[in-house]
């Protein structure tokens, strides 16, 4: 045994290291910043529940039923900052409500970073 570790078909699978992606990953910070994604998607589909996996924890609130998100709302780590928008329906002849984003997160500074 080579010290890899085993599939469940017994068959040993080559092991992973990680350091390219870790370090690809700091350099990629340094040059760029923050990475900044938007979450868009029909009302329930998951969206809040998708921010809250991401970091971790209860950022953004979520429910079951009605909609919970007005709005957008901006969620930010050091690294990694999501858009989390108010769910729509498709073919709805409703407009998208206009209103300020509201940033959240460990650092409120009141607007986000511009990257």
């Amino acid at each position: 045994m080579s010290g890899a570790p085993e599939q469940a078909d017994g068959e040993e699978r080559p092991e992973v290291d990680e350091r390219p992606f870790i370090e690809a990953s700091s350099q990629a910070r340094q040059r760029y910043g923050r990475f900044n994604l938007a979450i868009v998607g029909g009302t329930g589909v998951g969206k809040s529940s998708l921010v809250n996996a991401v970091f971790g924890r209860d950022h953004a609130k979520v429910g079951k039923g009605l909609p919970v998100t007005s709005g957008v709302n901006y969620y930010h780590d050091d690294s990694l900052g999501i858009w989390d928008f108010e769910g729509f329906e498709i073919g709805s002849s409703r407009s998208p409500p206009r209103r300020s984003a509201r940033i959240c997160g460990p650092c409120r500074s009141g607007r986000p970073t511009s990257r």
